[in-house]
């Protein structure tokens, strides 16, 4: 069982288009073990939130690409136009022009607040689609791990998963009224293994 904090890096909220998409990747990628019939309804209608989701950063990420090379090739133009209109008016007053090169140009256009805004936006975008991405391709291990668990079922004799899940709230059923019992008797409670959550 993961913990919450396995998943700090991934929980990062998508952003995409402007929405805030959330980031339900740990909720997503949890199989109830004793329900498989619910979990393989509601995969189909998970794994195609995902990849809507992959597809549409992935989108963003091309178009921020697109401008970030437009803006690099405007910066570059304007940033040469004025070189050469300084080293004019050098000339005009018999000064020796600075000679720009193709680094300082580059560096110019680079550290211009025009050119960093859209890359900031890029680099988001690019984070997003890499966590969309991940996300949709957990849902296909999910899909895979649940077609193993159904076939597992099926090899253990037969056993059908809702009749495991009625198994299962009847031991959690006489669990709590043993529980109840030794409280009215006066025992503590028993202590649970860490990580483990009380059934009811």
């Amino acid at each position: 069982m993961h913990h919450d904090k396995d998943f700090e890096g991934l929980a990062t909220p998508i952003e995409c288009e402007g929405r805030d998409y959330g980031n339900p990747i740990q909720q997503d990628t949890e199989i109830n073990h004793v329900d498989l019939d619910e979990e393989f309804v509601h995969h189909t209608e998970k794994y195609a939130w995902w990849a809507f989701l992959a597809e549409h950063a992935k989108a963003e990420v091309n178009e921020l690409k697109n401008q970030l090379e437009i803006a690099y090739a405007q910066l570059d133009h304007r940033i040469r136009d004025k070189a050469a209109k300084h080293a004019v008016e050098a000339r005009a007053k018999k000064q020796t022009p600075i000679k720009y090169t193709e680094k300082m140009v580059e560096n110019e256009v680079l550290l211009s607040d025009e050119y960093q805004e859209i890359l900031t936006k890029y680099n988001n975008a690019r984070r997003a689609a890499g966590l969309a991405a991940a996300g949709q391709a957990s849902m296909q291990h999910r899909r895979d791990m649940l077609l193993q668990l159904g076939a597992n079922y099926r090899t253990e004799g037969g056993s059908d998963p809702v009749i495991l899940k009625e198994e299962a709230k009847r031991k959690a059923a006489e669990r709590a009224a043993a529980r109840e019992e030794r409280e009215s008797q006066g025992e503590p409670p028993a202590k649970r293994p860490p990580g483990r959550k009380q059934t009811a």
